[in-house]
């Protein structure tokens, strides 16, 4: 699950060099309790509007929210948000350590990279805790646990239909032959990925662990290369709702499937505006309807990483 930080005060520094991060590290929607809630009702709404709080440095509402969407449905670890990260933090600025150190242990059960941790400036004051060299004591006690739970089995096999994906993508579309072999290999993998889902649910990082540079376990593009909506579409939602899948994996091969039509469902891509969105009036009902931000908010969080960004090179400069 991957599609998918950084001052004039500590505080913007350690925000911009959160999310400058994620575009490096491969991470999971991981650590969900078992439980019935409806992440898309439950849980999204709690979180979106918590990393807003969290970026304009409005600590305690953000704590509020996620321990909310917590209680709901346990926290996941989603790659543009890293909310329980952010909850471990904001439990420590509540001097909650034992919590905060829960919700660190739980990410490293569930395979969250350790050295991330480690260099993250957000967390730097609980690095003089006890509890700090306890948890840096168990990293391999904590991947041996996080390998033991992989499907090593559906692993290989997913890498396995990303490369035969892969490799026959940039075709030359005038070139028959190899257009007809690229589409008899979409319709090979369309039938393997069915599969996959009826028998153990959406590959996420749970299941089958993350990506390396060596080996790509993300079927998000791979999904883009289906038209089958009748099938993927509520299949993708039932995913959502009980937090094993992004919800921007299904915005994203829906509106991968209107590129055609040159009118968008959900406006994921960033590289489009209102006037090339279907009823756009309604375009809030649609994305919050499969679990994703509302597009004006969507907007204000780009900004504020943006910004964040923008202060850190200034400063830098300076």
């Amino acid at each position: 699950m991957k599609f998918r930080k950084l001052g004039i005060g500590i505080a913007s520094l350690n925000r911009v060099f959160l999310f400058a991060l994620l575009f490096i590290s491969n991470i999971s929607l991981s650590i969900s309790q078992d439980c019935k809630c409806n992440y898309i009702t439950d849980y999204y709404p709690y979180v979106y509007n918590a990393e807003i709080k969290y970026l304009n440095n409005e600590y305690d509402e953000a704590y509020s929210l996620l321990n909310i969407a917590a209680t709901n449905c346990g926290l996941l670890n989603q790659p543009d948000i890293l909310e329980s990260i952010i909850f471990a933090e904001l439990s420590a600025r509540k001097q909650l350590f034992n919590q905060a150190f829960e919700y660190l242990e739980k990410v490293l059960e569930n395979g969250f990279n350790y050295s991330y941790l480690e260099n993250n400036p957000n967390l730097k004051s609980l690095q003089s805790h006890p509890q700090w060299g306890e948890l840096r004591e168990n990293v391999l006690k904590y991947e041996k646990h996080f390998d033991s739970m992989v499907n090593h089995t559906l692993r290989r096999k997913v890498i396995d239909l990303i490369k035969k994906d892969q490799s026959l993508r940039f075709v030359d579309n005038k070139n028959k032959e190899e257009y007809k072999k690229m589409k008899e290999q979409d319709s090979i993998n369309f039938i393997q990925i069915k599969n996959i889902f009826e028998m153990y649910g959406y590959p996420n990082t749970s299941l089958i662990g993350y990506s390396n540079l060596d080996e790509n376990t993300d079927i998000m593009f791979m999904l883009m290369h289906f038209n089958d909506t009748l099938y993927i579409k509520p299949k993708l939602l039932e995913f959502i709702r009980k937090g094993e899948c992004s919800p921007y994996v299904l915005g994203y091969f829906v509106d991968s499937n209107d590129r055609g039509k040159g009118m968008f469902t959900y406006g994921v891509y960033q590289n489009i505006d209102s006037t090339k969105i279907k009823d756009y009036k309604s375009i809030d009902i649609r994305r919050e309807s499969i679990g994703l931000r509302s597009y004006e908010a969507e907007k204000q969080k780009n900004n504020l990483i943006q910004d964040l960004i923008e202060k850190y090179r200034k400063n830098k400069i300076n």
